[in-house]
């Protein structure tokens, strides 16, 4: 964000779709107040909350993505400030 004249700071949630085992959410869940993550492998976000739960991160929410199948459904999902 900063080499792109935007502060970092003015964004506090983010989105990541398609999560896999969680190694990027880490790295963003340094940067942001609180990561919202979706992904539609269970096992895969499985792993990711294994990983994440020993690196001891606590910002971070996994979902699996099945939750919303339609793009109607989209508007259920959470409201963020980067995706």
């Amino acid at each position: 964000m900063g080499r792109n004249g935007l502060d970092p700071s003015a964004y506090r949630t983010c989105v990541e779709n398609g999560c896999g085992l969680g190694r990027i959410t880490r790295w963003l869940a340094d940067r942001f107040e609180h990561v919202y993550c979706y992904d539609i492998s269970a096992a895969h976000l499985g792993g990711a909350a294994r990983h994440l739960t020993q690196s001891g991160v606590t910002n971070v929410t996994l979902v699996t993505l099945r939750h919303a199948r339609t793009v109607d459904e989209m508007v259920n999902l959470e409201r963020v400030d980067q995706v």
